[in-house]
């Protein structure tokens, strides 16, 4: 995931206009306020699509974890997460209901959380 984000955000910063950077030098801006007048505006999308996508990444670990814990989430369950529930659910135990209902529920908890941080972007005073 280091690397896709990289790449993406050396991409938006690339496409960050030079002239605006020559007309503030022009008007004696320092270095931080040219990054948090002129850079941060012009990534501030990139960076919401970044911390968005990181989030519902975070909510979908299933193959470190399983990889580490096993099916169990060992040690003592400490490593159980929603999709490791919802596998163990659907494929170990044919519970098909729960593993749906957590899925669901799981579906709902990205969606609000994605909600929430657009919002919150829409709401911030950087403009």
């Amino acid at each position: 995931m280091l690397g896709y984000n990289t790449i993406i955000f050396i991409a938006a910063l690339s496409s960050v206009p030079r002239d605006l950077y020559e007309a503030a030098e022009v008007d004696g801006a320092s270095w931080f306020k040219k990054w948090f007048y002129i850079t941060v505006p012009y990534l501030r999308p990139i960076i919401l699509f970044m911390v968005i996508m990181g989030a519902i990444t975070a909510m979908k670990r299933f193959t470190d974890v399983w990889l580490i814990g096993g099916t169990a989430g060992n040690p003592a369950g400490s490593l159980m997460t929603a999709v490791l529930y919802i596998y163990r659910n659907a494929f170990l135990s044919s519970q098909m209901g729960i593993a749906t209902a957590a899925s669901y529920i799981l579906f709902m908890i990205i969606l609000v959380l994605t909600i929430a941080l657009l919002f919150a972007n829409k709401n911030s005073n950087l403009d």
